[in-house]
């Protein structure tokens, strides 16, 4: 359970906050939630379907994670260093 929340950590210290909370919104919105209502609705379960909907949205959540580790996009170096400008715009580039 704790692997989504480093990896989170590791995005987020990279610089690559936008993914970071894509992947909290998706393990919240996409995988928690419809999950706890299936298993406690749909389900003998009941209220238990609700707990377990907390270790399958971490899984799902872990292996996004590792995906888009995997795949490097967090690796771009999004945070200028300090004292280093944005670079100007051109007349052409405006356009």
């Amino acid at each position: 359970m704790a692997l989504v929340q480093v990896l989170n950590g590791v995005f987020r210290g990279a610089g690559s906050t936008r993914q970071a909370m894509t992947i909290s919104i998706a393990m919240q919105w996409l995988l928690q939630l419809p999950s706890a209502a299936l298993l406690s609705l749909a389900t003998a379960l009941g209220v238990l379907g609700v707990w377990w909907s907390y270790p399958i949205a971490n899984s799902g959540a872990a292996l996004l994670c590792l995906i888009w580790l995997a795949k490097g996009p967090w690796r771009k170096n999004l945070v200028r260093p300090a004292g280093e400008e944005e670079p100007a715009e051109t007349e052409a580039s405006a356009r």
